[in-house]
C-alpha cells in the first residue's frame, strides 16, 4: 500500500513538473516575442535614426565645441542604439556665415577619439577611426582620399575630441610643449 502511495505522489509530482516546464517555456517564448517588437518599434522610430539631415533630439547625447583660428568647429554625438555605448558622430564647422557639416565614421564603443591637427597649407585635418577629413579655411569639409599623400600629413596637433584626463567626452586641447 505504501509503495503505491508513492508511486502515485510521484505521478503527481511527475505531472506538477512537467505543467511547471511548460508555462515556463511558454512565459520565455512570449518575453522573447514581446521584446523583439519593442527593439523592432525602437529601431522603427525616429530616435535613433536620422531623420532628414537632423538627428532627433531624443538621440542627442552630448556636443564638444573647439574654436581654432576663427572657425567653431562642433562635435555632436547622437545615440545609434537604444541599449548600447554606439554613436553617429557629426562634425559641424561654422567659418564666418559658413556653416557645413558632415557625419563621420560611427563611434562603436563610445570612446573614439577624433583628432584635429594643422596641415601646412593651411586647412585643418579631422582624423577618426576610418577617415581623415579636410576643412578649409572657409569652413568646406571635403574626404582625403588619398590618405598616404602631403595633404593628409598633420603638420601640428591642435587637440582631440575624445576623454580627457579628468574625465567627460569633450575637446582636448594639444599640451602647450608640444609643437
Amino acid at each position: 500500500m505504501a509503495k503505491r502511495r508513492l508511486v502515485t505522489a510521484l505521478k503527481i509530482i511527475g505531472v506538477v513538473l512537467v505543467v511547471l516546464v511548460a508555462i515556463a517555456v511558454g512565459l520565455f517564448i512570449y518575453a522573447v516575442h514581446v521584446a523583439g517588437k519593442v527593439w523592432e518599434s525602437m529601431a522603427a522610430s525616429d530616435d535613433y535614426a536620422i531623420s532628414g539631415d537632423q538627428l532627433t533630439e531624443k538621440a542627442f547625447k552630448d556636443a564638444s565645441v573647439a574654436t581654432v583660428r576663427g572657425m567653431t568647429l562642433r562635435l555632436v554625438r547622437y545615440r545609434a542604439h537604444p541599449f548600447m555605448a554606439e554613436y553617429r558622430m557629426v562634425i559641424e564647422v561654422t567659418a564666418g556665415n559658413s556653416r557645413s557639416s558632415r557625419e563621420l565614421e560611427p563611434d562603436s564603443g563610445g570612446m573614439s577619439t577624433v583628432k584635429l591637427c594643422n596641415n601646412t597649407d593651411g586647412s585643418l585635418l579631422l582624423e577618426d577611426n576610418a577617415s581623415i577629413l579636410e576643412i578649409s579655411s572657409a569652413g568646406d569639409i571635403r574626404k582625403v582620399e588619398d590618405t598616404t599623400s602631403q595633404v593628409a600629413r598633420c603638420a601640428w596637433p591642435v587637440g582631440k575630441f575624445g576623454y580627457g584626463d579628468v574625465g567627460g567626452y569633450g575637446f582636448q586641447p594639444a599640451a602647450p610643449d608640444r609643437p
